[in-house]
């Protein structure tokens, strides 16, 4: 794989074939979509980062936390809006556990957003966890590639296979008729690395944090209800001697996300004044 960007980190060869092609059609005023899905933990996050940050590099746009990842529709609509040529990464694996009502209302957003924005020249990436989810609009008249992240072992990080448009669309109608999920009709296969120094991932996991919150908020009666449950998540491992880089394995988070929920559980069990949730391992808090 070659070294890549002012960040030197290594992109797959096919991968940078396909988008070297796209910034060649970017100065034709077309845009592109891609989208980034796979089981939770395998990494689509972090994956995201590399081709992302290398269009941004190559085209002279800009791609930090704050300007180009989001988790607010309403904040990306209004940025995409009112620039051009930007890269975009929209990451609703953070709370791609929401209700049917919920979905519906946020890809209603994302067509409104890629119609408006459609002469805007931009990247975009959806990183979603199953893209068979998605309306039909989104994967087959927009989406250009499909980009599955795997593990081939269910414990190894790093492998995902490619989808073109023609490929892409086969896999999804055929999910449609047979409900059958068949990745292996894929365009071709690659390895990613760990790009995270690309960002601050520390303003990242807290923009995500707080977009949970407040999508936990608009329920009716359930204010940081998401922070209860992750601190609730983080005592239940401390209770059971579960170690921190455990916790980051099984759930797929930095450790900066599991020191928080750590944090939350304690303030959590200082506010309940409640003893620890599995009594006979006695709570240790390594």
């Amino acid at each position: 794989m070659p070294v890549v960007t002012d960040k030197k980190y290594y992109l797959d060869e096919n991968l940078k074939k396909i988008l070297d092609m796209c910034i060649t059609r970017q100065k034709k005023k077309f845009d592109h979509l891609w989208i980034v899905d796979g089981d939770e933990g395998y990494g689509k996050s972090t994956m995201v980062l590399a081709p992302a940050y290398y269009l941004a590099h190559q085209t002279g746009a800009t791609f930090n936390v704050k300007e180009n990842i989001f988790f607010d529709l309403d904040k990306m609509l209004e940025r995409a809006a009112t620039t051009e040529r930007q890269v975009f990464v929209w990451d609703e694996a953070a709370i791609g556990g929401m209700g049917m009502q919920w979905q519906s209302k946020t890809q209603q957003k994302l067509i409104q957003m890629l119609m408006v924005a459609r002469k805007k020249g931009h990247f975009w990436f959806f990183v979603i966890p199953k893209f068979f989810k998605l309306n039909e609009y989104i994967v087959i008249d927009r989406a250009i590639g499909l980009i599955h992240v795997y593990s081939h072992d269910d414990m190894t990080r790093g492998r995902f296979v490619y989808f073109d448009r023609k490929r892409k669309n086969k896999l999804y109608y055929e999910y449609r008729k047979k409900k059958i999920r068949n990745y292996k009709h894929y365009t071709f296969h690659g390895k990613f690395t760990n790009a995270s120094h690309i960002i601050d991932m520390e303003v990242y996991d807290q923009l995500k944090d707080q977009a949970i919150i407040d999508i936990y908020k608009d329920g009716e009666g359930s204010v940081d209800r998401y922070k209860e449950l992750a601190g609730t998540f983080a005592l239940l491992c401390l209770d059971y001697n579960i170690s921190v880089e455990e916790m980051c394995d099984r759930t797929g988070k930095a450790t900066r996300t599991i020191s928080r929920w750590r944090k939350w559980g304690k303030d959590l069990r200082n506010a309940t004044g409640q003893g620890p949730l599995h009594s006979s391992t006695g709570g240790g808090e390594a």
